[in-house]
C-alpha cells in the first residue's frame, strides 16, 4: 500500500491498532509505501477481498482512524451490501454520519494510506500451530515447518531466523567433533536451545491477542495498568524485549525477582477469578505470559538492574 511522504514524520515506524475483530498493522517498506497485515474474522476478511481497492484503501484508513462504533456500523453494512455497491461514497456517507466524529479525525499518525494494489490483496486462514518435536531419523524442522505464530507480534521470521543459527551452530560443533551430522545425536542441542524459547513467544503472542481484543471496562483497566508496570519496571521491560528478538541481553548478578516474587501468585490469581468469564480468560492469559516470561528470565540467570 502507498502513502504520500510526510514531511514530519519519516515513515520508519509501524503502527498497530487491536479491533475487537482483530489487530490491522502495518509496517513501513520505504518512505512511500507499507505492508499491512489485517487479522479479522474469515467472513470480513472474505467480504473486504471482494470490493474494490479504492473501497479497501478508505476501510484500511477508517481501521485507524474512526472508533469501534462507527467500525461496526460499517462491518455491517459490508457483510450486508453486494461488493460493487459497497463503494467508497457509501463509506464516506457513514462517517460522515456521525457528526461529532468528523471534526475529530486527525490521521497525521499513522500516515493516511493513499492506494493499494490490487495483486497484493489476499488472505490466509491464521493458526497456531508446534510441532511435538523438532527431530526425527536424518530429519529437522526449522521456522514454519516448526511452529506458526499470529502475525500480530511479527516475530515469525526472528523465530525463524533464530532456528538457522541454532541449527547451524549445533552443526558447526558436531563436526568439529566428528560426528555424523544426519544423526539425531549431533542435532539434540538444537530442540534443546530453541524448543522452549519458541513455545514461549507461541503463548505470548496468543495470549496477547486475547487479551487486546477483550472489551470490558475492568478489562481495559488491566490491559492499560500491566502495559503500565513493563514500561515502567525495567527489568521485565527487557525480558520482552529480548524474547522479542530485539537484541536485548537479561543477565546480571543482582536479587532474583523471580524467586523473590514467586510465581504462587499465577495460580492465586487464576482461582480468584474462576468463574468470571471474559476477564477470567484475560486475567489468566496475563497470568500464563508473565510467568512463562518469569520463567525464561530465570533459566538465562537472575536479570540486573
Amino acid at each position: 500500500m502507498h502513502h504520500p511522504p510526510s514531511p514530519i514524520y519519516p515513515n520508519n515506524t509501524a503502527f498497530q491498532r487491536f479491533l475487537p475483530t482483530g489487530p490491522l498493522a502495518f509496517l513501513p517498506l520505504s518512505e512511500e509505501a507499507s505492508t499491512m497485515v489485517w487479522s479479522t474474522r474469515p467472513e470480513l476478511a472474505a467480504a473486504l477481498k471482494k470490493i474494490s481497492p479504492e473501497a479497501l484503501t478508505v476501510m484500511v484508513n477508517a481501521g485507524y482512524s474512526v472508533p469501534e462504533s462507527t467500525l461496526a456500523i460499517l462491518n455491517e453494512r459490508l457483510l450486508a451490501s453486494p461488493p460493487e455497491l459497497f463503494t467508497v461514497e457509501m463509506i464516506n456517507s457513514i462517517i460522515q454520519s456521525e457528526p461529532a466524529l468528523t471534526a475529530s479525525i486527525d490521521q497525521t499518525l499513522p500516515p493516511s494510506i493513499t492506494s493499494i494494489s490490487p495483486r497484493s490483496i489476499a488472505s490466509f486462514p491464521l493458526r497456531l500451530s508446534h510441532a511435538d518435536t523438532y527431530t526425527a531419523h536424518r530429519t529437522v524442522l526449522v521456522g514454519d515447518a516448526a511452529h506458526t505464530i499470529h502475525p500480530l507480534a511479527g516475530q515469525g521470521l526472528n523465530m525463524g531466523l533464530a532456528d538457522v543459527r541454532s541449527l547451524a551452530n549445533t552443526l558447526e560443533k558436531a563436526k568439529m567433533t566428528g560426528m555424523d551430522l544426519g544423526s539425531e545425536l549431533a542435532i539434540r542441542d538444537y530442540p534443546k536451545e530453541r524448543y522452549t524459547e519458541n513455545h514461549l513467544m507461541l503463548s505470548a503472542t496468543d495470549h496477547l491477542n486475547q487479551i487486546f481484543g477483550a472489551r470490558n471496562g475492568v478489562v481495559n483497566w488491566i490491559r492499560g495498568t500491566g502495559l503500565d508496570v513493563i514500561n515502567e519496571v525495567g527489568w521485565i521491560k527487557k525480558v520482552f524485549m529480548a524474547g522479542a528478538g530485539a537484541g536485548v541481553k537479561v543477565t546480571g548478578t543482582g536479587a532474583n525477582p523471580g524467586k523473590d516474587a514467586g510465581l504462587g501468585w499465577q495460580g492465586l490469581l487464576a482461582n480468584a477469578v474462576e468463574g468470571a468469564g471474559q476477564l477470567r480468560g484475560v486475567v489468566g492469559g496475563v497470568a500464563s505470559m508473565a510467568g512463562d516470561m518469569l520463567k525464561s528470565s530465570m533459566r538465562r540467570g537472575p536479570p540486573g538492574r
